[in-house]
């Protein structure tokens, strides 16, 4: 699969998709699906090097579960999960481990004994606002070949493909998920 010259900016080949045979076009869209999934490889891989240079202790999942708490703090676990597209099972260890180091604290819900609300404490607030410093130059990286109006345009066309996907729209994760690391 050639890689189309003005998303690019080049001639490179792309590796081929699973199961995409020589000689064989993928189906509309689907070359993009498999950029979008090597771009969010990539961008995990180069943040999760920065924080641990940066020795926060935190990886990507870290980070976005402190940022959906940030913005919206009383989360219940799942909720948290939801938000930053990880399993619940994940998000479980995910907190507890923040929870162990002090970053978060969990309250009884009000309205259901059996679950837990988390919230930021002050040293999640600073670990957290250290991380997203640390991430700067990774964002920068990624779209240092894009000019502003690229950059705007890039967004609204992945929110317009967010959209589109959305199958229940009163569920609230689908774009609060790709805040949490802004």
């Amino acid at each position: 699969m050639l890689i189309n010259k003005e998303l690019a900016g080049t001639e490179a080949r792309a590796p081929r998709a699973a199961g995409q045979r020589r000689g064989v076009a993928m189906s509309r869209g689907a070359d993009i699906a498999y950029l979008l999934k090597q771009l969010s490889a990539a961008f995990r891989r180069r943040l999760d090097e920065r924080l641990r240079r940066q020795e926060l202790g935190l990886s990507m999942a870290h980070l976005a579960a402190l940022g959906a708490l940030r913005d919206e703090p009383g989360l219940a676990g799942a909720q948290v999960a939801r938000r930053t597209m990880v399993s619940a099972q994940a998000m479980t260890g995910i907190l507890r481990k923040l929870e162990r180091e002090a970053l978060i604290d969990r309250r009884q819900q009000p309205e259901n004994r059996r679950s837990d609300s988390w919230r930021l404490t002050p040293s999640g607030r600073r670990r957290l606002a250290r991380a997203r410093r640390a991430a700067e130059p990774v964002m920068r990286k990624m779209f240092a070949g894009l000019s502003d109006a690229e950059h705007r345009e890039f967004k609204r066309l992945l929110m317009r493909c967010v959209a589109a996907l959305e199958t229940n729209p009163s569920r609230p994760h689908g774009r609060k998920g790709l805040r949490h690391l802004t």
